[in-house]
Formats: structure tokens, C-alpha cells, sequence
């Protein structure tokens, strides 16, 4: 509680005592304080604009409820409980309208906050994975925008490298 007033992860204590928590900020935090090419420059307004509305646009419209799809389908499981089915089915249906707007938004973007891939797009990317885990990657695939702007993300080799030290992590949990 003393580094997160929520009692939640993640949290990152640095060397200088700085205490950040919310994985978005911390994100944001470290592409500033590092340089990472992840965030518009502060200096092009409408780029900047355009980022805060797509992180906004993941946030409501789409973490919530794939988030609630991820526990009930994939955390459940692991506890040894059943899904709550209707829960379920409500939150499909957030996610696949979601989807169904972002399909129209990525007819003229390449990613979700224009042109340039930033960390709006890698927030999609654990519950994008949990989805497809739990049977759901239709909600992808079958939208061929949609479907072009993840194989764009998983294409690009940190991508690529965080998946494969995922897959190896998993191996290595199943051992």
C-alpha cells in the first residue's frame, strides 16, 4: 500500500526512491525517460491528440471488457472455477463492437493512433494474447483491418522477442 495506494501491480520503485504505478504510465514514463520512438513528439499537437485518443479508446472501450473475458475464461481455469457465461457474453459483445469500429478506423491508419506504431498499440497486446488463448482470435482474424494491424504489431521483432521469452517463460512454468 505504501507504493500503490490501490494494493495492485505493477509498481516500479527506481534507484532514486521515484515511485510510479499503472503499467500505462510507467510505459509512457520509461519511452520518455529513455528515448524509446513509442510516443508522438510533444511538439506535433494533433499526433499527440490522436495517441491520448486511442489510449482512451483501449482503456474504456476495450480493456474492461476483454479484461473480464481473460478472468473469466483464462484466470478461472487456473483457480480451478467455472466462467460466469453470461459475463462472458456480455463482455464478447463489447469486444466484437469495439472491433467492429476499429475495423472502420483502420481502413485509413495503420495503427491505432495513425500511422506510427506506439504504445497505444502494445497495450492491446497481453489481452489480445488471452483472448486468442481462450478461443476467441475470430474476434481478430475475421476483420481484415483489424487483421492487419496485429499481424503489423507481431511482425515487428521486439514483438517478436517479447512473444518468444513469453512462450519460453511458459515452457519453462510448465517444467
Amino acid at each position: 500500500m505504501k507504493r500503490h495506494p490501490w494494493g495492485k501491480v505493477p509498481v516500479v520503485v527506481f534507484p532514486n526512491g521515484f515511485t510510479l504505478y499503472e503499467s500505462r504510465a510507467i510505459c509512457s514514463y520509461l519511452s520518455k525517460k529513455y528515448s524509446f520512438p513509442l510516443l508522438p513528439a510533444d511538439s506535433d499537437v494533433e499526433a499527440a491528440a490522436r495517441f491520448d485518443q486511442a489510449q482512451c479508446a483501449e482503456m474504456l472501450y476495450f480493456a474492461e471488457p476483454a479484461g473480464k473475458i481473460a478472468f473469466e475464461k483464462f484466470v478461472k481455469k487456473f483457480m480451478g472455477l467455472p466462467p460466469n457465461d453470461a459475463l462472458v457474453a456480455d463482455a464478447l459483445r463489447s469486444v466484437e463492437t469495439f472491433f467492429d469500429i476499429a475495423e472502420q478506423l483502420l481502413q485509413d491508419e495503420d495503427y491505432m493512433a495513425g500511422k506510427q506504431f506506439t504504445l497505444a498499440d502494445i497495450n492491446y497486446i497481453p489481452l489480445i494474447q488471452r483472448l486468442f488463448a481462450c478461443g476467441y482470435e475470430d474476434i481478430i482474424l475475421s476483420r481484415k483491418a483489424v487483421s492487419a494491424w496485429w499481424k503489423r504489431c507481431l511482425d515487428r521483432p521486439a514483438i517478436q522477442n517479447m512473444l518468444a521469452a513469453d512462450k519460453e517463460a511458459a515452457a519453462a512454468a510448465r517444467k
